[in-house]
């Protein structure tokens, strides 16, 4: 993790952010100085991180310099997590760790609760329906508003709820008393 953190601070410009919210814990690894990595990539004139991810890796999924937060999002000590799903796939809640990984989560400046290039959706916008990981398109049924510590969907009375019996996060009528409804985002901005 020293050598990652070292390699994040010297090369990932803008973007390192991103690393400490997928990895909160190296936050408080020392590092040492960088000064002289520095100097070598300046005096060497390398591009920007973000020059590398538009010309070398574009296919990397990176979320948007632009995003409002970035971290976990949090029910008492478990947390939204992909369970190592992938697109189409559910969400579920696992046990907070704090690494990031499948419960690294971006809220957007386009209401859209980001994992990556998959987004929380609520296909077919019914209650008990389940939530899941799609493509990220803007579309309204991936817009979501924090209100008073619940996810409530845009344009539903719906909102994101644990409650489920088998595991999957699903959406249900929104409910001021309703634990299974609230939720703590957890950033880990750098």
């Amino acid at each position: 993790m020293k050598n990652t953190r070292r390699a994040a601070e010297v090369w990932m410009d803008e973007y390192k952010k991103f690393y400490f919210a997928a990895v909160p814990l190296a936050k408080s690894i020392k590092f040492g100085s960088v000064q002289e990595r520095e100097e070598l990539r300046q005096r060497l004139s390398c591009h920007s991180f973000r020059w590398y991810l538009e010309n070398v890796y574009p296919e990397l999924a990176v979320p948007d310099v632009g995003d409002r937060e970035h971290g976990s999002i949090q029910q008492g000590n478990v947390c939204m997590d992909t369970l190592g799903h992938s697109k189409n796939d559910t969400v579920g809640l696992y046990t907070c760790h704090g690494t990031g990984g499948n419960q690294a989560w971006s809220y957007t400046d386009q209401q859209t609760i980001r994992h990556l290039g998959l987004c929380l959706t609520l296909p077919g916008g019914r209650p008990g329906t389940q939530l899941r990981l799609l493509p990220c398109t803007n579309g309204h049924d991936q817009k979501w508003e924090r209100r008073a510590g619940a996810l409530r969907h845009v344009l539903r009375d719906l909102c994101v709820d644990s409650s489920s019996a088998g595991g999957a996060l699903t959406a249900a009528r929104c409910s001021p008393r309703a634990r299974s409804q609230r939720w703590t985002f957890i950033t880990g901005r750098a």
